[in-house]
């Protein structure tokens, strides 16, 4: 359910954030470095050991610094390496002065390694040697070990290196803040078998050392640049290479030719990124590196990127169609970080989003100039806007500026899931403020900013200054404005406005007037007594269409509405019109109208004239229109009207909005008995487009056509369309009949035809999916829960306590999971289910509570919540908050459903209904 979804993302930030403010109760503690050294060079040697039973490195560096206030303590980051304190050298870069060490002190809280003297330390510059040794890991950050098992059946071992954002200490002592540039010289030993590759190109390789049969592999020296961005990594993976090797992609040698996509993209996008900058990439090649049995998540260094396998690797059968989207963004993300997050670093890690959200926003902006028919831009909207906006609605929530100060806090700010949130806020403020100065001012300032401040830092204020001098420069003679104060209310306030545009029943004048926005309040998630942040206001950019000027093409602000005065005044409106704000969704922001208004674009929408909005704003009203009513801020009957015209709507972009929350919303009505009149009103909007797009791919399909129609089938199978259910039921039989169908339909096709073709099954084809599984066939344990008989569902349950099953017992968690995630009245059968064999369930389950946990999460309905809190209370356990969420709002959801169905019962589209 849509409620679900919203709650369930809520309370993960909430977890969240506790958890990094918990690392930093003690503000006592400074975790910086002192600011009398500054490293100018690093020459890095290690020599990694990878196994059979040793799994350790050695390392020696010569460091290169400068001291630039008199000092008896070198002072620099370290983490779980042991020091070699009998080879501590430091000299003074000019008559070789010695001096020696008499104390040696370790942080493990700061993790900062302090070396004191019995004499100063003069400025001037020396040079520091340090031998240590380390252990290669098996988790993936600092200098980190891994394997993976080849087509033979061997264990192949890999060494790789992950300092995203403060792990660097963690494979070499350093200076491990951003704003300490320096350059790197890196030289690795290794196995002639194994290949290195680092940030820069091999400068020169050694002869074999016959003491170890190694090899030494030395790099090129580096640019300036901060310690989180140095990478290596030594493996036995093969590349695919362009004409003159600068990009490569790396991975294992039966799978690299999956990533012939990925390569392409990265080329095209590196030829974009020079065009667009007039200037090649800093590092004159990068590598690409599948690396098999990661994690999800990209580690980034400068000219070295290393991804998990599966997000760059593509075959049309084990991939979705949106896999080359997904490919394609990623690759273009990682390229444009060469160019825009890596040249200028911020001083510290507050302001590190300036750099993922540069790359985040040309990961689109290029995407749109390589892919021109996959309408990236518009999906940037639908997509990444969207969801931004209710992850920015949350409490909890922190500004873009917040400060960490602990390395937990720091990892969260830099290399969590924070990150990509913060990455993704910024981008979309980055595009806003691109819309309020024009591309071509945006475009110039940041170049300028790019070449000014190249290999150095730069904090956010200084790109702002760079482009408010472009901007006064410019022919943009409207609506100057400050940039830093306009960016300034965005940067260092959490959440956004709502934007309400009501109309002077007197003058006929609209008034603009902002609050923060934030649903959840509404919605019955507590609120901080000690939070301020209602109070906030910003500077948000205005500009709007009318029914007599329906111009959505220019995205210049017209009007500033200010965080100092209490409404706008917009006077050049003629009062029977209807007004649009926010032309293509360029603003981060929600808009709210007043009745009327909202009327008189419904009318137009539905009406022949509705593709003359823009759309991104059709995109925007039903978005916009879908959470101001679950906030309470719309009437349910009026977000009817304005969504009734859906029933016209063929473009996917707005239906990306819609399918998201649809078949949620449904079972959302349908426990509280509004599901009878909801969902043939629902079918009848989107005939239209399920007709439109059609059940097969056609030879002239481009690529957007076909990724839309997979998503639209999906969407409209979710929601039990009879026309998709009825082509995936007789898809299934198909299937069943035709076992050679198996080799020719891909994965996700297969899925697809399972989980909706099972809805209407009767029970002979239902045994038949089951015993596909129980011959590890195919696995359908996931689909069978789907069936809408609710007697196979009783069955299906049952198959999991019973003597010789053929359900195993790791498998009775899928299960569960598949029958909460099936048709609505699944889960009143669950829940008498799990209350009759609670008994049975104990003695069968490691951990019967995790079965009541995903229960709590799955009811809605009055009786649902009743049922539980009465089951659960007889066996002596606390109601989860969940269930005390939905009893607080079950009257307001009963309300809502009440008045849909109020809407739906006068029958005002008798012909939809089928």
């Amino acid at each position: 359910m849509l409620l679900c979804k919203i709650t369930f993302i809520c309370a993960f930030a909430l977890i969240a954030v506790d958890g990094a403010v918990q690392d930093s109760n003690d503000e006592q503690i400074n975790y910086r470095l002192p600011n009398h050294t500054k490293p100018l060079a690093y020459n890095i040697k290690l020599n990694p050991y990878l196994g059979p039973n040793n799994f350790t490195f050695d390392g020696e560096i010569v460091y290169y610094i400068n001291i630039l206030n008199s000092t008896k303590t070198l002072s620099l980051h370290m983490k779980n390496l042991v020091i070699n304190e009998n080879a501590i050298i430091l000299k003074t870069y000019i008559g070789f002065h010695y001096y020696i060490p008499t104390t040696y002190d370790y942080n493990n809280v700061t993790e900062i390694l302090s070396i004191g003297f019995n004499e100063d330390l003069p400025i001037k510059y020396y040079i520091l040697r340090l031998k240590f040794t380390g252990v290669l890991n098996d988790r993936p950050y600092g200098f980190y070990r891994s394997s993976y098992t080849d087509s033979a059946g061997n264990k192949i071992l890999f060494a790789g290196t992950n300092f995203m954002a403060t792990y660097a200490r963690a494979a070499f002592p350093c200076w491990d803040e951003p704003a300490l540039k320096a350059t790197f010289t890196i030289a690795i030993k290794h196995h002639p078998n194994y290949t290195v590759v680092s940030n820069m190109p091999i400068f020169e390789k050694s002869e074999i050392d016959k003491s170890d049969g190694k090899i030494w592999t030395q790099f090129e020296e580096s640019f300036n640049m901060s310690t989180y961005l140095v990478g290596f990594l030594v493996s036995d993976l093969r590349n695919i290479s362009n004409s003159d090797g600068t990009i490569n992609i790396w991975g294992r040698s039966n799978v690299i030719s999956s990533a012939s996509f990925a390569h392409e993209a990265a080329q095209k996008a590196a030829i974009e990124l020079e065009r667009y900058t007039n200037s090649s990439v800093q590092v004159s090649k990068i590598d690409h590196v599948a690396l098999p049995g990661l994690s999800n998540k990209v580690m980034e260094s400068w000219g070295l990127v290393t991804y998990r396998e599966a997000t760059i690797l593509y075959d049309e059968v084990n991939n979705p169609i949106d896999a080359l989207y997904r490919i394609a963004t990623t690759m273009i993300y990682q390229s444009s970080h060469q160019w825009f997050g890596n040249i200028v670093s911020p001083s510290w890690w507050t302001n590190i989003w300036i750099n993922g959200g540069l790359a985040e926003y040309f990961k689109y902006y290029i995407a749109d100039k390589i892919y021109k028919d996959w309408r990236i831009i518009e999906f940037l909207a639908t997509k990444t806007l969207n969801l931004m906006l209710i992850m920015d609605s949350f409490e909890h929530v922190r500004p873009l500026n917040f400060k960490p100060k602990t390395p937990g806090e720091i990892y969260a700010k830099a290399s969590s899931q924070d990150t990509i949130t913060d990455n993704r806020k910024a981008s979309l403020l980055l595009r806003m403020l691109s819309h309020c100065l024009s591309d071509d001012v945006f475009h110039t300032g940041l170049i300028e900013y790019l070449n000014k401040y190249k290999y150095s830092v730069a904090e956010p204020e200084d790109l702002w200054a760079v482009l408010q001098n472009v901007l006064e420069k410019s022919a943009v003679s409207e609506n100057k404005f400050k940039i830093q104060e306009v960016m300034d209310t965005w940067i260092k306030q959490k959440g956004y406005p709502l934007v309400t545009i009501t109309k002077d029943l007197h003058t006929g004048k609209r008034i603009v007037t902002q609050e923060y926005f934030q649903p959840f309040e509404k919605m019955g998630i507590r609120k901080n007594s000690n939070d301020t942040s209602t109070a906030n206001k910003w500077w948000v950019p205005i500009n709007f269409a009318t029914h007599t000027n329906p111009n959505f093409s220019s995205t210049l602000t017209t009007h500033w509405l200010s965080p100092e005065v209490k409404e706008l005044v917009i006077d050049d409106v003629d009062p029977e019109d209807w007004i649009i704000v926010n032309i293509q969704q360029t603003g981060f922001y929600r808009v709210n109208y007043d009745i009327i208004n909202w009327l008189k674009i419904a009318d137009y929408l539905d009406s022949e004239n509705y593709t003359k909005i823009h759309v991104l704003n059709r995109a925007q009203i039903v978005n916009d229109a879908i959470y101001l009513m679950f906030s309470n801020k719309l009437d349910p009957k009026i977000f009817m009207e304005v969504t009734k015209y859906l029933r016209r709507e063929k473009d996917y972009v707005v239906w990306y909005t819609v399918f998201r929350i649809l078949g949620d919303t449904i079972k959302f009505f349908a426990y509280n008995e509004g599901g009878d009149l909801l969902k043939p009103h629902i079918w009848g909007l989107m005939d239209n487009i399920v007709q439109t797009v059609g059940m097969q791919d056609r030879p002239n399909d481009d690529y957007f056509t076909k990724m839309a129609r997979n998503a639209i089938l999906e969407g409209a199978c979710a929601s039990d369309h009879p026309i998709c259910l009825h082509a995936a039921h007789a898809q299934l039989i198909e299937y069943l009949k035709n076992p050679s169908l198996a080799n020719r339909t891909s994965f996700h096709k297969k899925k697809w035809i399972f989980y909706n073709g099972v809805k209407r099954a009767n029970e002979s084809t239902w045994n038949q999916l089951l015993s596909l599984n129980t011959n590890h066939f195919e696995s359908t344990l996931y689909c069978l829960g789907y069936s809408k008989n609710q007697t196979i569902i009783e069955k299906y349950l049952n198959m999991t306590i019973t003597e010789n099953s053929p359900i195993a017992k790791k498998n009775i968690y899928r299960v569960f999971y598949s029958v909460l995630d099936g048709d609505f009245p699944n889960v009143d059968v669950m829940i008498n289910f799990t209350i009759n064999h609670w008994d049975k369930l104990t003695t069968i389950l490691d951990d019967p509570t995790d079965t009541l946990h995903d229960i709590s999460w799955a009811v809605v309905s009055r009786k649902q919540i009743q049922k539980m809190k009465a089951f659960l209370s007889s066996l002596g356990m606390e109601i989860p908050h969940i269930i005390k969420y939905r009893e607080r709002n079950v009257d307001l959801t009963e309300a809502k459903v009440n008045k849909i169905r109020s809407w739906l019962s006068i029958g005002l589209f008798p012909n939809e209904v089928k």
